[in-house]
């Protein structure tokens, strides 16, 4: 009986990924498709749509060996830390992995861990600051949570949200900059309002799409409701929506890649 609710509950979680990468691509094409009909007619909607497909085949190729080189991950040897790869053996293999995610070491002081890939060709990394203050039973529950990312196929989503949200927030916050600086001042300076006309309705459906975004991302990333008031709030104001970019930007390198000056030999932070 339990496992067949396990295997629904699975079932069911893959089910809603599907409608969220589909929901994210749908908002991703149609924003670009908008975008390139302004700007070169039915030629800019096959650019957006060939942009899309691109996209779709690009990313499930990114091994996760490159994808941890962005985040200054290395390749953790079984010599280093055994103990850790015979818990990620252990738990790959009730997990019903294919094959047991590589281990990578993140040379940051913060407490984290993260999947890239997925359950055929994953990795986990652990940071030099989780290495050193939890225990080895709470690290197995650690990885025990991305395996389940990776089982699930949770990363993909995750990727593809960050990868939309980001663009979107990009994008509107320029035309906003666009409309406040440029095509309102032609409209009320010289008379010209065409800038308007099509800033002003661009503008308006990348804020509509920047709006899904943020509850699409609220619904993949634990993030708090108030930062998404404040994600919200930043985005009535020029250039807020780049400063908010910015910031989560610091952020990420603050998790992923902030260097500290004893991460040299993970073996010497094993809890």
């Amino acid at each position: 009986m339990k496992t067949i609710l396990r295997k629904k509950a699975v079932e069911s979680h893959q089910w809603w990924n599907t409608a969220q990468s589909i929901l994210q691509l749908g908002t991703l094409t149609g924003l670009l498709s908008l975008l390139g009909w302004l700007l070169a007619g039915t030629l800019g909607i096959a650019f957006a749509t060939g942009t899309v497909l691109l996209t779709l085949w690009f990313l499930p190729r990114l091994s996760p060996a490159v994808l941890m080189r962005w985040h200054q991950g290395r390749l953790l040897r079984t010599e280093e830390l055994p103990q850790l790869y015979q818990i990620q053996k252990d738990l790959a293999k009730r997990a019903g992995l294919v094959r047991s995610p590589a281990l990578y070491y993140v040379p940051s002081s913060a407490l984290n861990a993260f999947a890239v890939g997925n359950r055929q060709d994953g990795a986990i990394a652990v940071t030099d600051g989780l290495l050193r203050t939890l225990s080895y039973q709470e690290i197995r529950a650690v990885l025990a949570h991305e395996m389940t990312h990776l089982q699930h196929h949770d990363v993909s989503v995750m990727m593809l949200s960050s990868i939309v949200g980001r663009l979107i927030a990009q994008v509107e916050g320029a035309s906003y900059i666009l409309l406040v600086f440029i095509a309102m001042p032609l409209k009320y300076g010289i008379g010209w309002d065409l800038a308007v006309r099509y800033l002003g309705m661009a503008h308006g459906v990348l804020f509509i799409a920047y709006c899904l975004a943020l509850v699409i991302t609220r619904n993949v990333v634990p993030w708090s409701f108030p930062r998404v008031i404040v994600l919200f709030v930043v985005s009535l104001v020029p250039f807020g929506t780049i400063w908010a970019d910015r910031r989560l930007k610091e952020e990420e390198t603050e998790l992923f890649g902030n260097p500290t000056s004893s991460a040299a030999n993970p073996a010497a932070s094993e809890a």
